[in-house]
């Protein structure tokens, strides 16, 4: 029966039936989301403080550089990985809010499907309509490292080359400290709501 449906049989849904059901429901808590959450973004803020601070540096020294046509003598700060996990952070808040507000209902099956395995940003803040929306360009933008920018150096298509907008055009212009702001802030209350609600919760 295992090799027939494809799982391992070790598999605690074969093992072990009344643990994998009880794994599965509590972990179907929102407050499991919102847990996930705040750890991604602890991850995020640990990398944002060693990096935001040599963006102040990287701007001087590109201004030099112009002026002097000389080479740059420091890199960019890295901040893929850090956006790529605040893009995970806000998946885990509005995923968590859909499934306190009912909008998803998780049945007892093994796997999660549909809107709850995408890292469309866009498309999870339009189904879970938190109280505080983010602006489609941000989403957009931290989708594209989610996807695949802060994991590999291709995309699968290139076509998804570039975060691209709402007009069809690229998103850009997203300077660090006034996005990192707008993400904090969002970020803030996209959890505060999601506690909220988890207070609510009766499963």
């Amino acid at each position: 029966m295992a090799k027939d449906r494809g799982v391992h049989p070790n598999n605690p849904s074969i093992t072990n039936p009344s643990f994998a059901e009880k794994l599965f429901e509590n972990y179907s808590h929102p407050e499991a989301w919102l847990y996930v959450a705040r750890n991604l973004r602890a991850s995020a803020n640990t990398i944002l403080e060693k990096e935001a601070p040599l963006w102040v540096e990287f701007i001087e020294e590109m201004h030099r550089a112009a002026k002097s046509s000389e080479e740059m003598r420091c890199e960019h700060p890295n901040f893929d990985a850090a956006y790529m996990i605040i893009a995970f952070t806000i998946e885990n808040l509005l995923k968590g809010i859909m499934i306190a507000k009912r909008l998803i209902i998780l049945s007892k099956h093994e796997e999660l499907h549909g809107i709850l395995t995408s890292h469309n940003l866009c498309a999870l803040q339009a189904r879970a309509k938190p109280k505080v929306s983010a602006s489609s360009n941000d989403l957009v933008f931290l989708t594209h490292f989610a996807e695949w920018r802060g994991r590999y150096p291709l995309p699968r298509s290139l076509d998804k080359f570039w975060p691209m907008g709402e007009t069809g055009n690229p998103v850009v212009g997203h300077q660090p400290p006034q996005f990192q702001k707008r993400m904090d802030d969002y970020l803030v209350a996209l959890d505060a709501e999601l506690t909220s609600l988890c207070k609510e919760w009766v499963s």
